[in-house]
């Protein structure tokens, strides 16, 4: 245990610049940047937070981005929609931006559904405290095991490769 834990910190300090040559500031230092590695994992969600509120228009809006959870690269034409009454949807464009507007006033909870090529459904209830609401979305890619593909039992015995073209 003692040996993974150096391992660790050992990996923290490696790459880091520090110009002090005090050693306990070295430590709290490494120590700090292991933890803001420790911080910095991403879970598949929606985040919301609230932006300005537009007095003129009397309904709600989400808009935001959608990324994926390990790159955090926008995700072009991803299906965004809503459970409104209305069942509100779009695509996000090629910097991976929607946004959804004409939601009733009184709604406060809204499920968003997300789904893009080569990307795992998500499916996500989130609370509309403000008139205009901010999201990330993070969605990870489909990987072989939850496409239902076992790699395992693949056999390259059987193809014919004088009909492969």
């Amino acid at each position: 245990m003692s040996v993974c834990i150096l391992g660790l910190f050992a990996f923290a300090v490696t790459g880091c610049d520090y110009k002090s040559s005090n050693t306990s500031s070295l430590l709290g230092k490494a120590i700090l940047n292991f933890q803001r590695g420790l911080n910095s994992v991403r879970t598949v969600g929606i985040t919301v937070t609230c932006e300005t509120d537009t007095p003129a228009i009397s309904t709600k809006k989400i808009s935001g981005k959608i990324k994926d959870t390990s790159s955090l690269a926008n995700i072009p034409n991803a299906r965004v929609s809503t459970d409104t009454a209305s069942s509100l949807v779009t695509l996000s464009d090629e910097a991976g931006s929607f946004s959804i507007a004409g939601i009733e006033s009184t709604t406060t909870d809204v499920t968003v559904g997300v789904t893009a090529t080569g990307y795992d459904t998500l499916s996500q209830k989130i609370t509309l405290t403000c008139q205009n609401s901010a999201v990330t979305i993070l969605i990870s890619k489909v990987t072989i095991a939850a496409a239902g593909v076992n790699a395992m039992t693949m056999d390259s015995s059987k193809l014919d490769d004088g009909n492969i073209q």
